[in-house]
């Protein structure tokens, strides 16, 4: 099961890098917290999030920050975290494989530190090719389910 602060984290993120559902992200991971057992006001603010103005989240969310104590896990490149809220949608069926890749090959391209997002950004490079040539899709789109997947369960390193 996910960790909520973990899921926090990752919502935030994908704020901070303006993916799209990001404010349904943020509703979302902060209405899994309450329901985990999360006292923050704050957090329960944003479970009950009505306002599209950006100024307000933003201010909200720092507010959640400070009361989790979510400093420490947002240390890390947002990148890399939205790069999680991702792989969970993707692990989920809310996103695409291909919506995926493209987004982190965008994002990293070849060059990351990680090799996962690497592996992901040559899995982007193998769909684009079996595309192309109107190959079968299945198995790279298992492979990066399967990628999605590890790096949930292992992370970034």
């Amino acid at each position: 099961m996910t960790n909520p602060h973990d899921r926090l984290a990752e919502a935030v993120a994908a704020w901070r890098v303006v993916l799209p559902a990001a404010r349904e992200a943020l509703i979302d991971a902060a209405v899994f917290a309450v329901v985990e057992g999360s006292e923050s006001a704050a957090v329960a603010e944003l479970a009950g999030l009505e306002s599209d103005n950006g100024f307000i989240i933003d201010t909200l969310i720092e507010r959640v920050v400070l009361e989790t104590n979510l400093e420490r896990l947002l240390e890390t490149d947002v990148g890399v975290l939205a790069t999680k809220k991702l792989a969970r949608d993707v692990c989920d069926g809310r996103l695409g494989e291909r919506a995926f890749t493209q987004w982190v090959h965008a994002r990293f391209h070849h060059e990351a530190e990680a090799d996962i997002l690497n592996q992901l950004a040559a899995l982007d490079d193998e769909y684009d090719e079996l595309a192309y040539a109107n190959g079968d899709l299945g198995d790279v789109r298992k492979r990066i389910r399967d990628t999605a997947a590890l790096l949930l369960r292992d992370g970034v390193s």
